[in-house]
């Protein structure tokens, strides 16, 4: 009689808890359910607490940039515009650069840097080109147009 009243004492503390609903607050994230989305539908408005501010920088939105023509002319617009500084040429140097920028709400290009340099001619050769693209079509969110930070590598080759 004495061990089944030591059991009985022992598991009513632990059935008392699992018998209490939890709160929203206390829920992990993959416990609170989120709406099935299809589709076409629009991703719900966030809560006014976690709003971005007018000048956030997505890494990624529904619709990303893009340059006017797509990538194919992109590429065709990178080539025919740069140029292969001489300095790298005498010292036979190839390789990518690559390159980061904000895609502005209107499409301008900003905050133009080198993530991974190469050589600094090609480097200097690589940040002129991409400041000198035309406007792209910006990234949406929500149907809204946003800042979208883009990674580019410029490719500089020998022939």
């Amino acid at each position: 009689m004495k061990k089944i009243f030591i059991v009985a004492s022992l598991l009513l503390p632990f059935s008392l808890f699992a018998q209490q609903p939890q709160s929203k607050e206390s829920q992990s994230p993959s416990e609170i359910s989120t709406p099935n989305l299809t589709a076409g539908d629009e991703l719900p408005e966030p809560p006014p607490g976690a709003r971005y501010a007018e000048d956030h920088v997505f890494s990624f939105v529904e619709v990303m940039p893009e340059f006017p023509g797509g990538m194919e002319a992109m590429k065709a617009y990178i080539s025919k515009n740069i140029q292969y500084p001489s300095d790298a040429l005498e010292e036979a140097i190839s390789g990518k650069v690559y390159v980061s920028f904000v895609v502005e709400k209107e499409g301008q290009i900003s905050e133009v840097k080198v993530l991974r340099n190469l050589y600094p001619s090609l480097d200097n050769e690589a940040l002129r080109v991409v400041k000198s693209m035309p406007n792209w079509k910006p990234g949406m969110q929500n149907g809204k147009p946003v800042r979208v930070k883009y990674n580019l590598p410029v490719f500089f080759q020998l022939k």
